[in-house]
């Protein structure tokens, strides 16, 4: 600590001593160093450790306590005694894995000592400090037994530890969580993990100083770009912008992650729409871009261009053939004032199951997911929970801004609503996305124009509407006889008197169902990234073939 920080006692524990009991059995080891330092705690700090010490973990509940680790972080005596925490805790770890210490399980931590760490790990994270980093040491020692064991030296600190770099994620953390998660042994362990993992790549878009940064040094594996475009994609539901001199730096600073960012479009705040990379930047037209440094740069994005700017570059990516690292420039866009999800049958089931990889939790009757200080909902006639069967209706979807519970003692957040105006375009537009992706998966497949099924995504850019998009793009390269015979008719392509659902991709003449294997050399380009319009694309190329015939 320096001279201007006031002397913190630190408890004694002998060095000799790596069981950490040496504290006395009352006060363990690790609880009694965040004791040591609270007395000498600054007002703000103080607050905020009382805060988190009332809540078990703030994604989970809904509560976003990143304020409360940011006034917890720049407070010196607390960060000083959490890079004690975490180091002590390293050590008690290793020790347990490596047989110094006799093996229980559960028995390495005490759970008031995976919270005193779990505070201190996520005041790290937030920091961004470089001792944080001995938390991935400590989470890969707590989330296997010594030997063969399937049981966890503490399952306490392993999920304590998972939490923190869940919500606060960098991009090591999200490294160690998805290391840990293929490392467990107990399959509930590694499947918890794996989740969290997924949520921490999302958490990940929120920081983006932090959020395109590699993990490691050097040249990127494989495993590493994919995981940094996912993060990139992730990015769209919070919609960060980065400094031009600093995005160049963090996305073209390797061949890899710069050939995965000159395949998409970005957005400058004075230079305009562009894709490429430094010094061949150039427009939908092909016209040169100039992007200086002290721009402000984002990823473009369909919701916030105008129909004019949507068209330029779809008609750029369809003439250029490019595939781009994900869906963006014929990506799915909404609307706050969208509502094409009321009224559809959904198999519950799957709505639970899609929703829960997606970020979605349930509540009672509605499921709901924040992103942003944003939260949607979608509301049901069901209760919803893991295991549930049968039906059920959406009843509505709303977006509005996060608020927490007025009520004490309550935690989660709470929908506040707001006029569609005030509301941020690109973060909105996202979340209905994935409403339409929860709702459309799990819809039942009905026929008749009357049933509610069939009005999901009646959005006018929803899944239907872009598949309809590429499709016209399709039809417009075919030879003219072809495209004369093939037109694009609501939920429907239709050949001669056979229809391709576009939902479904379910072949019907006259209503009977026709079995038709799609082709799947038809020579004809289309963006990637929806294996359903593939397969209705080859629908339609074996429809022509075959009625030509």
């Amino acid at each position: 600590m320096s001279d201007q920080q006031p002397d913190v006692p630190e408890p004694d524990v002998p060095a000799s001593d790596p069981s950490g009991q040496g504290a006395g059995a009352d006060v363990p080891e690790l609880v009694a160093a965040e004791r040591a330092a609270e007395p000498h705690l600054g007002p703000a700090a103080a607050a905020a450790l009382a805060t988190v010490r009332e809540h078990w973990a703030f994604a989970e509940d809904g509560d976003d306590l990143t304020p409360e680790y940011a006034a917890l972080g720049v407070d010196p005596v607390y960060a000083d005694a959490a890079e004690r925490i975490v180091a002590r805790a390293a050590a008690r770890a290793r020790a347990v894995r490596a047989g110094e210490v006799p093996y229980v399980a559960d028995g390495a931590f005490t759970p008031e000592e995976a919270r005193v760490v779990e505070r201190a790990v996520a005041t790290g994270l937030w920091l961004d400090a470089p001792w944080v980093a001995a938390a991935a040491a400590t989470l890969a020692d707590v989330s296997v037994a010594p030997g063969s064991a399937r049981t966890l030296p503490s399952q306490a600190m392993c999920f304590a530890v998972a939490r923190s770099m869940r919500d606060l994620p960098t991009p090591e953390a999200v490294a160690a969580l998805t290391a840990a998660a293929t490392e467990a042994r107990h399959a509930g362990v590694r499947k918890k993990l794996a989740r969290y993992a997924g949520a921490a790549r999302r958490n990940l878009a929120g920081r983006p100083a932090v959020a395109l940064r590699l993990p490691t040094a050097g040249t990127p594996t494989r495993a590493q770009v994919t995981a940094w475009t996912r993060t990139l994609e992730a990015c769209f539901t919070l919609d960060p912008r980065w400094p031009a001199g600093t995005w160049t730096a963090l996305v073209h600073g390797t061949p890899a992650t710069s050939r995965v960012a000159a395949g998409l479009v970005w957005t400058g705040a004075r230079a305009g729409s562009f894709r490429g990379v430094p010094g061949a930047f150039v427009d939908a037209s092909g016209a040169a871009v100039d992007l200086r440094d002290d721009d402000e740069v984002r990823l473009w994005h369909p919701a916030a261009a105008s129909p004019a700017e949507r068209e330029a570059w779809r008609a750029h990516v369809w003439s250029e053939q490019l595939e781009q690292p994900f869906r963006q420039v014929f990506r799915e866009h909404y609307a706050a004032v969208d509502d094409g999800f009321t009224g559809a049958v959904v198999d519950a089931t799957q709505l639970v199951g899609v929703a829960r990889t997606q970020g979605w939790g349930a509540e009672h009757d509605v499921l709901a997911r924040t992103a942003g200080g944003l939260r949607a909902e979608i509301s049901t006639d069901t209760s919803l929970y893991p295991g549930v069967t049968g039906t059920a209706r959406v009843t509505g979807v709303r977006v509005g801004r996060a608020g927490r519970h007025a009520q004490p003692g309550r935690s989660g957040t709470v929908l506040v609503p707001v006029p569609a105006d005030e509301l941020p375009t690109v973060p909105v537009s996202e979340l209905l996305r994935s409403v339409d992706l929860v709702v459309s998966t799990s819809a039942v497949a009905l026929d008749g124009d009357e049933e509610p099924a069939e009005r999901v995504g009646a959005s006018p850019a929803g899944v239907l509407a872009l598949r309809r998009a590429v499709l016209e793009h399709v039809l417009a390269d075919l030879d003219p006889a072809d495209a004369a015979r093939v037109r694009v008719d609501g939920r429907y392509a239709v050949v001669g008197s056979v229809r391709v659902h576009l939902a479904t991709a379910r072949v019907t003449r006259d209503g009977d169902r026709l079995e038709v294997e799609p082709v799947a050399d038809h020579g004809w380009w289309a963006p990637a990234g929806d294996p359903l319009l593939s397969r209705v694309v080859g629908l339609v190329a074996a429809l022509l073939r075959s009625e030509g015939r």
